[in-house]
């Protein structure tokens, strides 16, 4: 559990190209980490489901 909060703090991090902050536009940024936290909970409702 631990390592995919530090997973998911890492990929959530501001990307930085020397020094720079690269900035992404908010609604792509929702959008990508609903569509990751969804895909997470349905893999651990699928895990649960089967054992």
């Amino acid at each position: 559990m631990k390592k995919n909060l530090f997973l998911l703090l890492l990929l959530c991090a501001p990307l930085t190209l020397a020094g720079d902050t690269v900035s992404t536009p908010e609604p792509a940024t929702f959008l990508l980490l609903g569509t990751g936290l969804a895909g997470m909970g349905l893999a651990a409702w699928l895990r649960k489901r089967k054992s």
